[in-house]
């Protein structure tokens, strides 16, 4: 392998990984934007709000031993679990009872940001500078060929370069199915179709 070549497939290992990484920066800044609760609602006609919380109560009451329950009031309860709180609250609205979910998944998310901050902010520079510095110093101008050859070695940056975006899978695939579980929850207790909603529940800290 001559210099030029080594020093050609330096210059392209670093510049795939610069790509990466900027990928990988999007989506940690796009985490780092998500913090504020979503609120769903579902309207129950023939329900009083007592009556709709409990209903909520008799679908998520076999998953007790995995959660933490609190009903502050006869109208509202919470879920807790892994992090991720679920609240609801119903009122009467009109002629019919007016139930809200809110999820609040800021300490997951404040967790998963972190280690995910930790990757892309230092890991995924300090590889993808450093070993291609290393390379194009070291092995390029070497005069022995096999020394030369050790510029493939760009190739072992990819062990740095995957793990943010298996943070972000995980982390998403965790707020949909709790999204999902809200949405299902509300649909379950006999609620009409579900709704996105700026309500913020009583109770539900923002």
């Amino acid at each position: 392998m001559s210099e030029e070549t080594a020093r050609i497939i330096i210059v392209a290992g670093g510049f795939v990984g610069l790509l990466v990484w900027l990928v990988a920066l999007s989506l940690y800044r796009r985490m780092a934007a998500t913090g504020d609760p979503e609120f769903l609602e579902a309207r129950m006609p023939g329900r009083t709000p007592a009556e709709a919380i409990s209903a909520v109560i008799d679908q998520v009451k076999q998953y007790a031993a995995m959660a933490k329950f609190t009903r502050p009031t006869p109208t509202s309860f919470s879920i807790e679990q892994g992090g991720v709180q679920m609240h609801f609250a119903a009122e009467r609205a009109g002629g019919e009872t007016r139930l809200v979910a809110g999820l609040d998944d800021a300490r997951l998310t404040h967790k998963f940001r972190w280690g995910m901050g930790l990757l892309v902010l230092l890991v995924m520079p300090a590889v993808i500078v450093g070993l291609p510095v290393a390379l194009w110093v070291w092995a390029a101008p070497n005069a022995q060929q096999g020394i030369r050859w050790q510029a493939v070695q760009i190739v072992q940056m990819v062990h740095v370069l995957w793990p943010p975006f298996l943070v972000y899978f995980i982390w998403r695939q965790i707020r949909k199915r709790k999204q999902a579980m809200a949405s299902n929850l509300l649909v379950l207790a006999d609620g009409e179709s579900t709704t996105p909603s700026a309500a913020n529940p009583d109770g539900f800290a923002r």
